[in-house]
């Protein structure tokens, strides 16, 4: 089993065994309150897109993967934070992203 954790901006992502969670920072978030159902999905570390999974206007379920990132020899599941819908998708497979980097926009349901 293996676990990280990374600080970006307004919360810390999460990583065991290859699957990754934002944890809103509540002091961050306007009036305290957490959004992670209404946040954009973001890659979790530095590193290379592997695969997308949606296309823009697709409507997907709390948890179903949406795209996936490599970094230092693991891949990292980006999923959809609740139900909603996939917005214009900002990458594609073989891109570099950073820490925090938008990879589509979210709709939430």
């Amino acid at each position: 089993m293996r676990m990280r954790a990374v600080r970006g901006s307004g919360g810390v992502w999460l990583s065991l065994d290859g699957e990754s969670r934002f944890v809103p920072d509540e002091q961050a978030t306007a009036g305290g309150r957490a959004a992670a159902a209404g946040t954009d999905p973001v890659s979790p570390m530095p590193g290379r897109v592997t695969k997308v999974f949606v296309k823009a206007g697709e409507t997907v379920k709390a948890g179903q993967p949406l795209a996936a990132v490599e970094a230092m020899k693991m891949e990292y599941l980006v999923k959809a934070p609740a139900d909603g819908e996939v917005g214009r998708v900002l990458c594609n497979a073989g891109d570099t992203v950073g820490l925090g980097q938008r990879l589509m926009d979210w709709k939430p349901a």
